[in-house]
């Protein structure tokens, strides 16, 4: 999530990333549930021009109807970039997406966002000292997007079941223009400009996995059998057809003979499996490095962003 530091941070990963010559950024806001709001602006404010607004909150009352805006132009203003976001993707992280989206600073691919985003306002209730946070604002894009799913009618279990989806079908077909012109969408949440399709969704016997410690016995086993120099952790990121039979089979078996459970997935479903197990073997064996290495390697939705590098120009509207 967001926090105070959160903009350093960033800002101190591209710097590396670029020293070690990158030239291009894809930034991960997928399952990011937000957190400080003075952090999105100061993200931004790393690849935004000066005076560009990042969001806006609207209230009743004119204490509550602000605009965020970037003091100073961004150090990596040149830098082309892409964003990804899901259902997982709120508040500040949303705010961060609709501001890059608006401005045609980022293509952003994945899923539709969350839809929370929400100022709220503290008050003390004496004698007692209890506390009350009081929802005073909502938080819109640069264009004017709500990005606050509309929960009219919804009970809270209906509410957290719709996250990524649209709201109202009046606020869906309100249409809004970015920067370039380009037509966005309201109804809660931001809608990607690439639409990519979920990988394969995990059964519900994976809850069990998780909670059991199978992912941890499983992966932690093979890789304490591997060899622990760099060239060892290069071949495994380069083989995943063995991460089936040395990762997943042994899984599956502790699921059907501890579960009684067919457990038959298919290539698709195996396939983000043996992901995991081997992000699992691979952190275990080689540190967060080669783990995150083999994560952006295989992930599904960075792979279709790659596709997009020679098009960014002209879907952004920025091309000359």
């Amino acid at each position: 999530g967001f926090h105070l530091k959160s903009g350093e941070e960033v800002e101190k990963a591209v710097k590396d990333l670029q020293g070690k010559g990158a030239r291009r950024l894809i930034l991960d806001l997928r399952g990011n549930p937000g957190g400080a709001m003075i952090a999105a602006v100061e993200i931004s404010e790393l690849f935004l021009p000066r005076s560009s607004v990042v969001f806006r909150t609207l209230g009743r009352r004119r204490s509550a109807t602000d605009e965020f805006v970037t003091g100073k132009d961004g150090k990596f203003l040149k830098l082309p970039l892409m964003l990804l976001v899901d259902a997982g993707s709120a508040s500040a992280s949303e705010a961060v997406a609709g501001s890059f989206q608006d401005h045609d600073r980022a293509l952003i691919l994945g899923r539709r966002s969350f839809g929370k985003a929400l100022m709220q306002q503290g008050f003390a209730i004496p004698p007692q000292g209890d506390f009350v946070w009081l929802t005073v604002a909502r938080i819109a894009t640069p264009s004017g997007r709500i990005i606050q799913r509309s929960y009219h009618g919804l009970k809270a279990s209906q509410y957290y079941a719709f996250a990524g989806r649209s709201g109202t079908e009046t606020d869906t077909a309100l249409v809004f223009r970015t920067d370039n012109r380009r037509p966005v969408r309201g109804g809660g949440g931001i809608v990607p400009d690439v639409e990519i399709q979920r990988t394969a969704s995990l059964p519900g016997w994976w809850g069990v996995v998780a909670d059991s410690g199978w992912v941890e016995a499983v992966a932690d086993s093979v890789a304490n059998f591997l060899p622990r120099d760099r060239a060892a952790g290069a071949r495994w990121n380069d083989t995943p057809a063995e991460w089936q039979p040395g990762l997943v089979d042994p899984l599956l078996n502790r699921v059907r003979s501890r579960l009684h459970l067919s457990a038959e997935p298919d290539s698709a479903l195996r396939g983000r499996i043996g992901r995991i197990l081997a992000y699992r073997a691979a952190e275990v064996r080689w540190g967060p490095d080669a783990a995150e290495a083999l994560l952006v390697r295989y992930d599904p939705d960075i792979q279709v962003a790659m596709t997009y590098w020679d098009r960014l120009p002209d879907l952004l509207g920025t091309a000359k």
